[in-house]
């Protein structure tokens, strides 16, 4: 029994030995500052989570992780990752840099933002690889990765979101809105004021916006809510829905190659409508004048009077058009 138990143990200790371990190096710091200061954050690799609080200050915890099992070499990658903490005035900067052959090497070296900032607060945010996470904050934000998403609480500012492998989600915003991908889908809440999503890869969500809107997407489907402006909707991959709150004053194109469209507008939307599908039909129930011949796959005419021009197009659904 004792000899099975020391075999066992000695095992054991061979497993452990050979086991990739997590090496730790943090780096901690706070500023004093004023509210309405911005924080400028450039990082080479990384997540980043910046969370408001009422006090004024700027608070800064930077866990890094290396994954091997030689503590030599976890050593060497904990201290190739430069950190700098600067305060100039009510700002803070932080620049995260690895050495050049780090970024032919794998995601072995782990690096997280952890970041506290006064709840009226600007943010500026760029980091090459990790996604970024933001909390409700009173302040313009601009936030960009090159390796995954991105997530906002509500903005009470403008908010500009841009990256190249993720999805973008943003609660809601008071300001100009900018939100481009290209491999995710984008989910915007309350927008007061103009917003413009943009993905490659994804299907867009907009809950409501409070100024012209700009869709478009090659690889999903729109979902257009309560829109007070101006209208933009494409997409070659998906079906189009959207509601128009009162009368836009600009041609509004609402585009797909692969879906149905639903338009629901004001009873007296005043419209020059020009609506064509290659697979399906044309349904409307509000009145529209029509002059010439009458398709069930095509509708050109006036409701109430005519106005800005609304074009609709689809080569693989129906097109409705709906009072509101």
């Amino acid at each position: 029994m004792k000899r099975a138990m020391l075999i066992f143990a000695i095992l054991l200790w061979f497993v452990n030995a050979g086991a990739v371990q997590d090496f730790e190096r943090r780096v901690e710091k706070s500023f004093q500052v004023q509210k309405g200061g911005t924080l400028f954050l450039k990082t080479d690799r990384g997540s980043v989570e910046i969370r408001a609080h009422p006090a004024n200050e700027v608070k800064v915890d930077v866990l890094l992780e290396a994954d091997t099992r030689s503590r030599e070499r976890a050593k060497e990658w904990l201290d190739s990752f430069e950190i700098t903490l600067e305060q100039h005035g009510n700002d803070v900067d932080i620049l995260g840099e690895l050495p050049e052959k780090w970024f032919r090497r794998d995601d072995r070296l782990k690096i997280h933002f952890d970041i506290l900032v006064p709840d009226q607060y600007n943010l500026d945010v760029e980091t090459s690889g990790g996604s970024i996470w933001v909390s409700d904050l009173k302040g313009k934000v601009k936030l960009s990765t090159s390796g995954g998403s991105i997530t906002s609480g509500s903005i009470d500012g403008s908010v500009a979101a841009r990256t190249s492998g993720g999805s973008i989600s943003i609660d809601g915003a008071k300001g100009e809105t900018v939100a481009h991908t290209s491999g995710g889908g984008i989910t915007l809440g309350e927008i007061d004021g103009s917003a413009d999503a943009k993905t490659s890869g994804g299907s867009i969500s907009v809950e409501g916006v409070n100024g012209d809107l700009q869709a478009r997407t090659s690889g999903g489907s729109l979902r257009l809510q309560n829109v007070s402006g101006n209208l933009l909707a494409k997409t070659s991959g998906g079906s189009i829905t959207a509601r128009l709150l009162k009368q836009i004053n600009a041609p509004a194109d609402l585009e797909t190659s692969g879906g149905s469209i639903h338009l629901e507008v004001p009873p007296d939307f005043k419209a020059d409508i020009d609506a064509s599908t290659s697979g399906g039909r044309v349904i409307a129930d509000l009145p529209i004048t029509v002059q010439g011949v009458i398709d069930k796959s095509d509708l050109r005419g006036k409701m109430n009077g005519g106005g800005v021009l609304i074009t609709l197009r689809t080569s693989g659904g129906n097109i409705e058009i709906r009072e509101r």
